[in-house]
This record gives structure tokens, C-alpha cells and sequence, in this order.
């Protein structure tokens, strides 16, 4: 466990227990700590998850050298559901009833659903909580009905629950009536299968807005079968789309998606990697474990936005991230009866 100037990293039962002492900077830290806890849901690849996961925790090493938050260091306990939704409930009455953490974060959107109504109870925060596919959906859809009313649309989405979820929530953004005239063609990913480029399906007729849903690496094998078509449409994409680097979608005519304001903000600073290891500069996972700590630390001495979630729409814009919609909630409002 930490003790002064220390941070510990706990993984259950995946990594094991690591202790990262820090290296003294001559601030004193005190003993009261700020506990994080996350669960481990084996969406998307291991490997990038123990990469950004490293890069986090030596941000938070050196932030606590540094003095922490208000002379607090940060601690950080993590545990693996193994993909089962139950364990995850009880991973979270873990982390709240007996590590006794303060906030949640780094979720996956399964997990978030599944441990929402327990947060929400409890009144634990969720730092940077995966908006419900759902909303996210609505929000792009409602933006392009907004600023593209006579685009024609491509569809890419999930097999299952989460593939119906945005189905729903973009016809609701872009408006029922206009999503069956606008959308062209729509297939759903059942698999990655790295033998065939599953985005050809879908772009006879070369619709100008390319709508991708899912996880990571999802998102990855899509862009690059996307860039073997002679196709530059523009990208809708969800949040996952912030996790990667904007050079791997060269063969786009942009992309537009959502993020919160720390997050969008602390992707665009890592833009020059110049805060990564060498060896990391290529990757997009240790870019978003620097992205991730940098938005925790910057929310935990602002406090900001756990007060109100808000939600932005950002375009690419180069290399980095332009804000084109702002302080939207990350709630759906209720329908007026």
C-alpha cells in the first residue's frame, strides 16, 4: 500500500502488485491519499492496456514527487472482472466499501453501464464515464442533422447490444424521418477479420459520412481497410476515436466525434509526444495512458468536471483536435410528455 511519497499501483489478479516509490523532490506529501480505483474489462487488446496503464502510473509517480494534489498523493487500485458483468458490480462494492476509493475512472462502456446505478447511490464520481452509446450516438447524429442535413451516410456498427444501442441513439440525433432517406448502406461487425476489408461493403456509392461505432480496435481495423479504397469520406466516429493517433486517418476527409473538455484538451498537448519515452512515440496506447493521467490530474485540482458532466463535439483539424460544440450534457434531456 503507499505510504509517504509513494504511489502504489495494485492489479488483481492480471499484473499482480506493484509498488512505484517515488523519487523525493524535497515537497512533503501527506499520508492522506486520493484513491482511484478502475476495473479491467478486456475490451480491446491487453497488451495496450498494461502500455497505457505503465505511462499512467509513472505520470502519477512524478505527480506525487512533485507534491501531488494539494499535497496529496495519488493512489490507484485495479482489478480484473474477466469480462463477466456480475464480478464487475462486485469489483466495484470492492473498490468503494473496502479500498474505500474516492473516484472511478478509466471504465469501459460495458462496465460503466453495469456499475452506474451503484455510483450513482453511492455517490462516487466516474472520472471521464463512457457517455452511453446511446447519447453518444444522438450527439453526432444530431450534429450532422444540424450542419449536414443533405449529406448521404455509411454506417459501420457492433454486433449486439452496444451496435443497437448506437443504431438508436444516431436515428434519434438525426431524426428518424431523415435517417431513412440519409443513411445508404449500414452493416454490423460481427467479427474482425483480418482476411477481408469489411468498410468495402459499405461504400458503394461513395456516401460523403463514414458513421463508425465501437471499440479501439475495432476502430483501427476499419480505418485501415478504409485506406485501401479510393473513398475520402468524412468520419463520424465514437469517443474511442480520441485513444488514437489522427496521422492513422490519412485517407479521410476528416473526422468529427466527442470527448470531454480535459480530455480533448490533454490529447491535443500530447500532440509531440515530447512527453513520452522514445519508445513509446508510435503508440497510440502509451499516448492515451499520458492523455488519461494528464486529464485525471488536471480534473482532480479543478474539480470542475465532476460537478457536471459535459460532453464536446470536436473535428480534427491537422494533427490535433478543434472544439466545434460545447457544454453539452452527457445525459439525454427527457422528452417532453
Amino acid at each position: 500500500m503507499a505510504v509517504l511519497k509513494s504511489l502504489a499501483l495494485i492489479f488483481v489478479p492480471l499484473f499482480g502488485i506493484i509498488g512505484l516509490p517515488a523519487i523525493g523532490s524535497g515537497q512533503s506529501v501527506s499520508n492522506n491519499e486520493i484513491r482511484l480505483g478502475t476495473i479491467f474489462s478486456r475490451d480491446g487488446r491487453p497488451e495496450d492496456r498494461q502500455i497505457h496503464m505503465r505511462v499512467l502510473t509513472e505520470y502519477f509517480r512524478e505527480t506525487n514527487n512533485e507534491g501531488g494534489i494539494n499535497g496529496r498523493p495519488i493512489e490507484i487500485f485495479s482489478y480484473d472482472d474477466e469480462g463477466d458483468s456480475k464480478k464487475t458490480l462486485d469489483l466495484a462494492r470492492q473498490l468503494v466499501e473496502q479500498d474505500r476509493v474516492a473516484f472511478l475512472f478509466d471504465l469501459s462502456v460495458r462496465a460503466n453501464e453495469v456499475i452506474r446505478p451503484y455510483a450513482r447511490f453511492k455517490k462516487i464520481p466516474v472520472l471521464f464515464p463512457s457517455p452511453p452509446a446511446f447519447r453518444e450516438a444522438e450527439i453526432l447524429g444530431s450534429y450532422i442533422s444540424q450542419h449536414f442535413p443533405d449529406a448521404t451516410v455509411a454506417m459501420l456498427r457492433p454486433a449486439g447490444r452496444s451496435g443497437t444501442e448506437y443504431l438508436n441513439g444516431f436515428y434519434e440525433g438525426l431524426g428518424k424521418e431523415h435517417a431513412r432517406t440519409a443513411i445508404t448502406n449500414a452493416q454490423e461487425i460481427k467479427g474482425l477479420d483480418q482476411s477481408v476489408n469489411q468498410v468495402e461493403p459499405v461504400s458503394r456509392g461513395r456516401a460523403g459520412l463514414l458513421v463508425m461505432f465501437g471499440p479501439t480496435d475495432q476502430l483501427l481495423k476499419l480505418t485501415s481497410d478504409l485506406a485501401k479504397l479510393e473513398w475520402n469520406p468524412l468520419l463520424i466516429v465514437n469517443s474511442a476515436a480520441l485513444s488514437l493517433d489522427l496521422q492513422q486517418f490519412t485517407s479521410s476527409a476528416g473526422i468529427v466525434s466527442v470527448s470531454t473538455p480535459n480530455h480533448v484538451a490533454a490529447v491535443n498537448s500530447a500532440v509531440s509526444h515530447k512527453n513520452l519515452r522514445r519508445e513509446d512515440r508510435n503508440s497510440a496506447a502509451a499516448a492515451y495512458g499520458y492523455v488519461l493521467a494528464k486529464s485525471i490530474v488536471s480534473t482532480l485540482r479543478s474539480s470542475s468536471e465532476m460537478i457536471c458532466c459535459e460532453l464536446n463535439v470536436v473535428r480534427s483539424k491537422g494533427h490535433i483536435w478543434e472544439v466545434v460544440d460545447s457544454s453539452i450534457p452527457c445525459e439525454s434531456s427527457p422528452k417532453p410528455k
